[in-house]
Parts: C-alpha cells; structure tokens; sequence
C-alpha cells in the first residue's frame, strides 16, 4: 500500500474532511447553522406553546350535551392552539367538532378537512368525519370514511362497530353483521351495544346470531338478550352451548358456570342446573364452591346422601371450608 493512499505523509490534523480555507464558504457555512438551530427551536416553542394551550380544554368533550359556553371555549382555544402549531392535526380536529355542535357546518368540514390532510391515516379523524358525513346526508363520503377508520387501524373494535351498524342502515346486512361479529371478537365487552344497536333496525334474531362470535362472553350475552325478549328455548340452548366454548379457553372462567346454574335455576329446571355444575366440578376438579353448590341442589332436590357426599368432597379438597362443615352439621340435625 503506498504513503499516497495511508495519508502518512500529510501532517496530521483532527479530520480528514476538506477544511474551508474561503471566508464566503466559512460565512455561508455557518449562516446555514444559525438558520437551522433557530428553525429548530421555533417549531419547538410553537409546539409547546400549542400544547400549552390545547392542555385547558384536554378533558373537555364536545357533544349534544355540551354547553354552548363550553363548546365556543373549545373552538377559541383549540384555535389558538393551532395557530401556533398549525401541523398538529388535534386542534383543528378539536376545533371541528365544537363547529359541529354550534352548527357552523361549513367551519367544522374546513377544519375536519385540514385534520385528514395533516393525519390522514388517523382512524379517529376518519370515523368523526364519516360520522359527520352521516348527518350531512352524504352517504358515499360517509362509507368511504368509515371503511378508511377501520382500514387504518384494524385492532379498533369501536370502529368496526360503528361501520357495521352503518352498513345495516344502508341495508348492506351480511356485511354490516360480518364488521360487527369482528368487533365483537376483538373485544367482547361491546356485545351488548351490539345487540341493542342491531334491534333498533329489527334484525331477526338468526340474523343476530349470526354477529355472535364463538366466545363464551357474547354467546352468553347473546342468551341473556334472547330472554330479555321472550325466547326462552332459544335462551335455553345459547346458554347450554357456551359451555363447549367455556371449557376451551385458556383459563376457564367459573363465573360463567355460575351464570348459566343461575338462569336454569331460576327458571325451576334443577336437573339441568346440577348438569351444568357438574360439569364445572369435571373441569375445575379443586375447587370446593362447585362441590357445595352442586351439594345445595341435591338438598334442594331432596337426595340427601348426594348432598353429603358432595360436602364431603368439599371438606375434602379444603379441610378449612366452613360453609361445606357447616353444611353437613345441619344435616346431620
């Protein structure tokens, strides 16, 4: 290797860059860096500014509910705060839906409009911009938007939900149950919402079960709608075929026997209650409350030594249980 390419022979020096020897380039250079530094730290300060204002009205919720004071401090301040930072999607998303509430239509489309164009995969902005849509009477912005809020973010039960209940609005039903039992599934805890919405557009009932996952929770809010509204066969067999899907998951949940024995015993169908309990004893073997309750129906039923034998068992897997000790000195009397 030659001295030439190794640099041995050049004095040594703190970088090998080319140093700038013309005071033009050395002005020039440095002009750049205050441009950039003092860039840098007006956006920064326009950030923080914006931030500081948008913090006043952060827990503020503008609906039909709200205030008109409440929703014209919204719109000033969010307003304020995008001024500052006019980059920040938020406040004119903010501002939008004050305009909305207040009836200023062509102020609140402007303002969602400039929050697409900032965030325009934002799933929130998009479903609160089909919503509006919705009222305006524009169905295909509406459907558009709404398919967009779910494209966006795919995880998001809540605007599956609500796309689906559009889609069955628009008579649209296999694809609208079709959004709604996927949001479902992602999250379980809105099957009621789910249920009540699709009666308001008096969807059948196999139409409904259609949008039940198979989840142990929505089937058996599934049974507890059915017979709320008089199905009471059909309330009977949803309850019963969640039990296949209780013992599937993972951890089995005993609450959801419990509500199942509840139902039938309410409904004087003992034999069927001590089933479903007795199936619960087969999956969760250790547990003692099992035992004593299928030992109460066999009281109840007037099979004392079925009953003894289940306290038993009880005392058995927990030799401190005293309801279960309790329970056989009473039938001892």
């Amino acid at each position: 290797m030659s001295a030439a390419n190794t640099g041995l022979r050049i004095d040594s020096r703190p970088t090998r860059l080319k140093v700038l020897t013309s005071p033009v380039l050395k002005k020039t250079a440095l002009a750049c860096i205050c441009i950039m530094l003092t860039g840098s730290v007006v956006f920064n300060f326009s950030n923080l500014t914006g931030r500081f204002y948008f913090y006043h009205i952060k827990a503020f919720t503008a609906g039909q509910e709200t205030p008109v004071e409440t929703l014209e401090t919204i719109r000033k301040i969010s307003g304020y705060a995008a001024k500052f930072d006019p980059f920040c999607g938020t406040y004119y998303n903010a501002s939008a839906s004050a305009d909305q509430f207040l009836n200023n239509t062509g102020a609140a489309l402007k303002n969602m409009t400039k929050a697409l164009q900032l965030n325009p995969l934002n799933s929130f902005f998009l479903k609160r911009a089909g919503l509006f849509m919705i009222q305006q009477e524009n169905s295909n912005a509406a459907d558009k938007l709404l398919k967009a809020s779910v494209s966006a973010d795919i995880s998001n039960a809540e605007n599956r939900l609500q796309y689906g209940v559009w889609l069955i609005s628009q008579s649209r039903t296999a694809q609208g149950v079709g959004q709604i039992r996927q949001a479902v599934f992602l999250e379980p805890a809105i099957m009621d919402r789910a249920l009540t919405n699709m009666s308001v557009f008096r969807l059948g009932h196999e139409k409904m079960k259609q949008a039940v996952p198979k989840l142990p929770g929505p089937i058996l809010d599934y049974a507890d709608f059915l017979y709320s509204y008089g199905k009471k066969e059909a309330a009977e067999e949803t309850y019963l075929s969640a039990l296949d899907y209780i013992e599937k998951q993972e951890k089995i949940k005993k609450w959801q026997y419990y509500k199942i024995f509840r139902f039938f015993m309410k409904n004087n169908e003992i034999k069927t209650a001590l089933k479903v309990m007795q199936r619960a004893a087969e999956v969760l073997p250790f547990d003692p409350d099992i035992r004593i309750v299928i030992g109460d129906i066999y009281k109840k039923m007037g099979v004392i030594y079925r009953a003894e034998q289940a306290y038993e068992q009880a005392v058995f897997i927990d030799s401190d249980n005293k309801r279960a000790k309790k329970r056989l000195t009473d039938l001892n009397l």
